[in-house]
């Protein structure tokens, strides 16, 4: 039995149908109009991939700053075990009153670096969505256990 009934053509269909074999050229196939869902989720995709598209762009970003962050630690790090070593060796306290507060100021380069580089590791940003997910399932799990315990119990 086939998939579709059989109809008989009539003397129009096989006009349209020669007309339509003879020449395609003159009535190309009209592409159907997209539902209003397809548009919506076409939308939808091209507002995630944009989203996806900035949050992308912001990890380079981050990426760049904390190879800078990090070559810079090193550097002043590296300039902060030269200043200890010319401590031991220095002769005048001038010199080593300068080297002190350069140092001092290494320390606190150093320090601020450490935080910038720990800090915009965690934002609230990312911890928010986890946040609410941990809300909604704990809830969540509370009601469950209370019809539970109100059908055993």
């Amino acid at each position: 039995m086939p998939p579709f009934p059989e109809t008989n053509p009539t003397p129009e269909d096989e006009c349209q149908e020669s007309s339509q074999v003879d020449s395609p050229a003159q009535h190309p196939p009209q592409p159907k109009p997209l539902p209003h869902a397809e548009e919506t989720d076409t939308d939808a995709f091209e507002r995630i991939l944009g989203d996806l598209e900035s949050s992308f762009q912001s990890l380079k970003e981050r990426y760049q700053q904390i190879k800078q962050d990090q070559a810079q630690q090193a550097m002043l790090q590296h300039r902060l075990e030269t200043i200890e070593f010319e401590l031991q060796t220095a002769q005048s306290q001038l010199q080593i009153t300068e080297l002190k507060k350069e140092a001092q100021q290494i320390l606190h380069q150093l320090e601020a670096l450490s935080v910038n580089l720990e800090s915009r590791l965690i934002n609230w940003e990312s911890l928010r969505e986890v946040f609410w997910q941990a809300v909604r399932f704990g809830g969540l799990g509370i009601i469950v256990g209370w019809v539970l315990r109100s059908c055993v119990g």
